[in-house]
């Protein structure tokens, strides 16, 4: 279940880029504070978007490792690791036409996207904070 909600979290933010983000992708060790998505394949079009000088035709990211140090979240960094990034790039033609309405349309899905991260986010906060609540009330009934 944990992994799921993970999941739905890294799709919101890394989705843009990344294809495939689910539960299978990921390998989760809540309580040590890391986490893994292996074989992650990333999205050409999002990337040939950014109007590089090259055109992106495929490629993947062998993992991306996240360690939280949940005890020391406050002095401690939040680590992410990328390890093998293999991209199939081609020659760009060089008569491509700038597109400024699609370029405006993307603009407003990106702050979209941002903007559900955001609240998702928010929503997970009040249910974990909620979740941590009931575990104390728990523990301290049974003490």
């Amino acid at each position: 279940m944990l992994e799921s909600v993970v999941a739905a979290v890294l799709e919101k933010a890394l989705g843009t880029f990344l294809d495939g983000l689910n539960s299978e992708s990921l390998s989760l060790s809540i309580w040590r504070g890391d986490f893994t998505l292996r074989n992650i394949a990333l999205r050409a079009d999002a990337i040939n978007a950014l109007h590089l000088p090259v055109r992106v035709c495929g490629g993947v990211v062998h993992s991306i490792e996240v360690e939280v140090p949940w005890r020391e979240l406050t002095t401690k960094p939040i680590v992410l690791t990328v390890k093998g990034v293999r991209v199939l790039l081609a020659s760009k033609d060089a008569d491509e036409p700038y597109d400024e309405e699609a370029e405006a349309a993307k603009e407003r899905q990106e702050k979209q996207r941002r903007l559900e991260l955001w609240e998702a986010v928010e929503e997970k906060k009040g249910m974990l904070q909620q979740m941590g609540e009931n575990m104390v009330n728990a523990l301290v009934e049974k003490l």
